[in-house]
């Protein structure tokens, strides 16, 4: 895969070094962008850019935010960073016609900026075009299911009607998030019937709700948790959806082994559980004769630059730790890599979609992002199209933002930290508000020192995976 090689004049690296921390990450994310862009299409990455009227060797315009940009000139396969700053910048080089001469001194970049641009966490600017999939405009979009995830139901079945009376069954369902994993359950539990299995579930209240919602289908009745399960159980299918932790898996794998239940079928995000989850005790769980782990990839159930863009998201908080000491930090990605490489094999056939940063935007931007919003097709009537989650650090909202976020009158409103509560469940449009000092920390990396950037991150996942269509986050620059 082609690494795009950039350099940066010592006036770049003055530039950067003076800016505002909200600037410099968002040329980190500009660069960072740019850098997947080359990889993807090297022929096509760079035409993007507006080039500087008379000049010469040609300077491109980088956009970075609210009018800054970043200026640049390629040349033999190699990329120079020659300043950071407004357009009126570029009157230097006008004036004194230096673009050569800086360039012949140019150096790679500094460590810090470097190391922003290799795992940045958020897509600045992405948007694919649509094309409509499945029964995704209506509420019978939860029941719907991809290829690959109506195989594994159909796998699960035939299984599941073969078993000897002294067998068990065991299979776990994972996935990153939009893989259908819950949607995956719910035909399991329609089918359930077709196996002489009565159906019981393991779910969150979220999910009882939303499902009655989509698909008029009532769990209450069929609903148990791990503590009753074996004193409620009819020696049918037991449905777990999204366990918190390894304990609770470990707990539901021995109500199979003790043919408590003829099955049960487990689907979870590893990487969404709770505690420092490694490859060894998840793989014993999926170990053994009755046992097995069905991998989902397919994240249909998110638009193409939403899935994409969470994620680089994902990707992100698989490269950061909570740990300082190098040799920790080695140890925590090595004990890691089978449950992380989850995420980095998600496909998007979902074509469309919308993610956008919006950095100290002002009261007509946030109008303009809400009447966009206003105006999306297909707003779903069954359930809260529209989900807002912000910065618990926030003291409060930007009073002009929340009058436009008012309009929203359909939406599910929560801090960061409350994330939990809409896991499983599923909004078209997200909204992610954020104060500058975590959008920097989420953006720039996260070291050892303590665990709040690096749960931050975990916690961040969570909105950014439940909206389908389009996601945007608004950075306030004075808060957080």
């Amino acid at each position: 895969m082609p690494r795009l090689l950039i350099r940066a004049t010592s006036r770049f690296i003055s530039d950067f070094d003076r800016a505002q921390p909200l600037l410099r990450a968002c040329a980190a994310g500009a660069l960072g962008d740019l850098q997947r862009a080359f990889q993807s299409r090297p022929d096509l990455a760079l035409r993007r850019y507006n080039t500087v009227k008379g000049l010469q060797p040609t300077v491109l315009e980088i956009d970075v935010a609210g009018g800054e940009r970043m200026f640049a000139h390629w040349r033999e396969g190699q990329l120079f960073l020659l300043g950071l700053g407004k357009h009126e910048s570029t009157k230097h080089y006008q004036q004194t016609g230096r673009v050569d001469i800086e360039i012949q001194r140019c150096k790679p970049l500094p460590h810090s900026l470097a190391r922003l641009t290799s795992a940045p966490f958020f897509t600045f600017d992405l948007e694919h075009d649509w094309k409509d999939f499945g029964s995704e405009a209506d509420a019978s979009w939860l029941a719907y299911l991809d290829k690959q995830q109506a195989n594994a139901v159909t796998r699960i079945v035939a299984r599941a009607k073969g078993l000897a009376l002294k067998d068990w069954y065991f299979p776990v369902v994972g996935g990153g998030p939009g893989t259908g994993k819950t949607s995956v359950l719910l035909s399991l539990f329609e089918r359930a019937w077709e196996c002489d299995l009565v159906p019981q579930v393991i779910v969150e209240d979220q999910v009882l709700e939303y499902v009655n919602s989509a698909v008029g289908i009532d769990l209450a009745p069929y609903r148990v948790s791990t503590f009753t399960a074996e004193a409620q159980s009819q020696g049918g299918i037991l449905l777990v959806d999204d366990p918190r932790s390894l304990t609770e898996i470990q707990q539901v794998r021995w109500l199979a082994q003790s043919r408590v239940f003829r099955a049960v079928v487990v689907a979870v995000d590893p990487l969404q559980l709770f505690g420092d989850v490694a490859d060894d005790p998840f793989r014993q769980l999926t170990a053994g004769k009755g046992a097995e782990f069905i991998p989902l990839s397919s994240c249909y159930r998110q638009k193409s630059a939403v899935g994409q863009a969470t994620k680089r998201a994902l990707e992100a908080i698989a490269a950061s730790s909570p740990y300082l000491a190098h040799e920790k930090k080695q140890w925590f990605a090595e004990s890691r890599r089978e449950i992380t490489s989850l995420a980095n094999a998600l496909e998007f056939p979902n074509s469309g979609g919308r993610f956008k940063v919006l950095n100290a935007p002002s009261p007509s931007e946030v109008r303009a992002e809400v009447d966009r919003l206003v105006r999306a097709r297909g707003l779903w009537t069954h359930w809260n199209p529209f989900l807002i989650a912000f910065d618990d650090s926030l003291e409060q909202i930007p009073t002009p933002w929340m009058k436009e976020l008012k309009r929203l009158s359909r939406r599910t409103e929560l801090p960061l930290s409350r994330s939990t509560a809409v896991k499983g469940v599923e909004f078209q449009h997200g909204i992610i508000i954020l104060g500058e000092s975590l959008f920097l920390q989420l953006e720039n990396g996260f070291e050892g020192a303590t665990r709040r950037g690096y749960e931050a991150r975990q916690l961040m996942r969570i909105p950014m995976s439940r909206a389908k269509d389009t996601v945007t986050v608004l950075v306030h620059p004075r808060a957080g």
